[in-house]
């Protein structure tokens, strides 16, 4: 039974410290270079903000109300946006309703970015993320020595 539980808490543990942070920023990454590399530039005119929503630790979301080639849609942003202007914004094609702040000579960072509303965190997502992946198998490798010699001790 004790190697079983030795087994769950190192699943667990794998789990919640490599797993899903990788998993999230690498999700928040494909979407920032699938706007990157397919996105369509086109202009968005900021018609109201609808409301705001947030919490001391997720930060703000700014719902606004928002026209584009004449079909009106309520969005979520990150940022702050100038109502009653223009701004730039960059549409899947296949997906009208995806949209993420930027133009085609935004860099992959600048969406990231607009995404995460501070180029501060933004960066510190991606150091987190190399961080993770470079430690990552040290860890693991660790990890494996311990439950072995834990496994080792009980027999």
């Amino acid at each position: 039974m004790r190697k079983i539980w030795i087994c769950f808490r190192f699943l667990l543990l794998f789990t919640a410290f490599i797993l899903v942070p990788v998993g999230a920023e690498s999700y928040l990454l494909w979407n920032t270079y699938t706007y990157w590399k397919h996105g369509v530039e086109k202009e968005a005119r900021v018609i109201a903000l609808d409301h705001l929503s947030g919490t001391s630790k997720s930060g703000t979301s700014y719902y606004y109300l928002i026209e584009i080639e004449g079909r009106r849609t309520k969005q979520s942003f990150s940022l702050e946006l100038p109502v009653g202007q223009s701004v730039p914004v960059l549409v899947l094609p296949g997906d009208p309703d995806s949209i993420a702040l930027g133009s085609k000579r935004s860099s992959p960072l600048d969406l990231l970015a607009y995404t995460m509303g501070d180029r501060t965190l933004a960066i510190l997502a991606l150091g987190m993320l190399t961080l993770l992946v470079l430690a990552s198998p040290y860890t693991l490798r660790n990890l494996l020595r311990y439950i072995r010699k834990l496994l080792a001790a009980e027999n």
